[in-house]
């Protein structure tokens, strides 16, 4: 299955239109929110010098998004961005 593509019933062949409205799942955490729980879930698994390199990481990520992610956004998702 395709990202984004609706999931069919198995019970309904591909060829029919599924009778089912898809909607997309609203998000229930912050990008940042998931760094985090991702880096509290590693910590107790890595050295210290790997978990510093997994934060500067997400951080120099965390930078790049707030710097230029809203840069491939349409126009009025832009303004949404600010």
């Amino acid at each position: 299955m395709e990202v984004g593509e609706p999931e069919i019933p198995k019970n309904q062949a591909k060829s029919e239109k599924p009778t089912e409205r898809f909607s997309y799942k609203t998000a229930t955490k912050t990008i940042n929110e998931a760094f985090l729980e991702f880096l509290n879930e590693q910590k107790k698994d890595l050295s210290p010098r790997t978990y510093n390199d997994y934060e500067n990481l997400i951080s120099l990520f965390e930078e790049y998004l707030d710097v230029c992610s809203s840069d491939d956004l349409y126009e009025e998702d832009q303004e949404l961005y600010k």
